[in-house]
This record gives C-alpha cells, sequence and structure tokens, in this order.
C-alpha cells in the first residue's frame, strides 16, 4: 500500500513538524453550557491497547518529524 503525507499551510508554519490530533475521550467532568463537544459526558476513551496501536501506526508512516497533540475532554477523567 503507497504511503501518501499531504503538508498543509499549517504544517509548514510549524516548521515541517506534522501534527497528529488525537481525541483521546469525549469525558469531562464539566458541564460548560458552551462546550462544544455534544458528545460529553457520554464517552468511551481510547483503551491503553488502542493507543499503543495507534502510536505504532503512525510510527510507520516514518514521518521525520511529528508530535501528538492530544485533544478531547478532560483526559485526567480516564481511569488507566
Amino acid at each position: 500500500m503507497e504511503k501518501t503525507l499531504v503538508l498543509t499551510d499549517l504544517d509548514l508554519y510549524r516548521h515541517g513538524y506534522v501534527s497528529i490530533y488525537i481525541t483521546m475521550t469525549h469525558g469531562c467532568n464539566l458541564r460548560c453550557p458552551h462546550c462544544y463537544d455534544p458528545k460529553a459526558p457520554h464517552n468511551i476513551p481510547m483503551s491503553i491497547s488502542q493507543t499503543r496501536y495507534l502510536i505504532g501506526q503512525v510510527k510507520s508512516l516514518g514521518l521525520p518529524k511529528y508530535f501528538y497533540d492530544l485533544s478531547g475532554g478532560e483526559l485526567m477523567t480516564i481511569p488507566s
């Protein structure tokens, strides 16, 4: 399977670093009326095995420079 990497203007702004954006959970212990996430607080967070699998997939891409941007709800609500 051929791997294709598409760099956007934002990636170029980051000096070649590619952002790997991961939504770890939708869970949150707050109930803000302005929250952008309609799934909160109903949530099934990513498991450790799913996270490890995703990291392995990213490594297999062979990107020269990248970083993880962990997002979602409140990451500290994930039990593990």
